[in-house]
């Protein structure tokens, strides 16, 4: 009898326009197994259809040559109640995920030029939206695994590339990521790593980052930075800058050179910089 009657009013709050308060209430509904098809109907004839020509466009116009026509597999539908704010309906799983509101569009400062970051194994675009505002990322690469159209369901909504991908390269696999590092050396490869499971990924990396260190052929186009460090008789000092250089969050392949000058004195840090690898990652 509760449920009922709160049914009838979720109608009634529709009938008013109160869109946002009708949508909760259905979704609670639904959530406590109460006329769950009809209200899935409803939903979808009165918010989901008569917007779906614009969730098309959007798709569009924001995925661009991005990886094919994909849009009848994504998974995610979206149940605006506001210009701004959606409701998210999975599909696949016949569930509700929360809402997204994408009023907010303020990016963050750029803080500088070459600093990259790697999303990996998250679907949800708002989950990804801390890690893409925490700094002025150059260049954030988005890689998508088993749950591509998960994400790429968000593309449906309005001017999203515009207010959080502007900076974002989207790979669909990793092997488009691999293939994509490997032709454009004047990509930064990315060293900070934002996954589940950092060290597959950081490995990937360090695997492309030798290759290019190993293509002496090849023009670089982008900067490659030289720190020289003379040095005499302090060989510990010299140790712990080259290790504290070799663990800064930029990800330009760096050449360190080490003079020391001939010393004798305290000469092991230098025969421990000899003897280092290369552990950009």
């Amino acid at each position: 009898m509760e449920n009922e009657i709160r049914y009838q009013r979720a109608l009634e709050l529709f009938e008013q326009e109160n869109y946002e308060g009708a949508v909760e209430l259905f979704i609670q509904l639904y959530e406590a197994g109460y006329e769950k098809e009809a209200i899935i109907q409803i939903l979808y004839d009165c918010f989901i259809t008569p917007n779906e020509a614009e969730f098309f466009k959007n798709y569009a116009e924001n995925s661009e040559a991005l990886c094919g026509n994909l849009y009848d597999q994504l998974l995610l539908d979206f149940i605006p109640v506001s210009d701004t704010k959606y409701y998210i309906f999975h599909k696949g799983l016949r569930q509700f995920f929360g809402s997204i509101d994408i009023s907010d569009d303020e990016r963050p400062k750029q803080e500088g030029d070459i600093h990259c970051a790697l999303i990996a194994d998250i679907w949800d675009l708002r989950e990804m939206l801390p890690y893409i505002r925490m700094c002025g990322w150059n260049t954030c690469y988005i890689l998508l695994g088993e749950n591509r159209n998960e994400f790429l369901s968000f593309l449906k909504l309005p001017d999203i590339k515009q207010k959080y991908l502007y900076n974002s390269m989207i790979f669909v696999s990793t092997e488009v990521m691999k293939r994509f590092f490997n032709e454009y050396p004047e990509f930064y490869i990315p060293k900070q790593i934002i996954s589940g499971h950092p060290e597959e990924y950081r490995k990937i990396l360090f695997e492309l980052h030798n290759k290019r260190l190993e293509d002496t052929g090849r023009e670089r186009k982008n900067v490659f930075l030289s720190v020289c460090i003379p040095s005499y008789g302090r060989g510990a000092v010299c140790l712990d800058n080259v290790l504290n250089i070799l663990q800064v969050e930029y990800d330009s392949e760096i050449e360190i050179v080490v003079s020391n000058n001939g010393s004798t004195e305290d000469a092991e840090g230098y025969e421990q910089i000899k003897n280092l690898r290369d552990y950009i990652f």
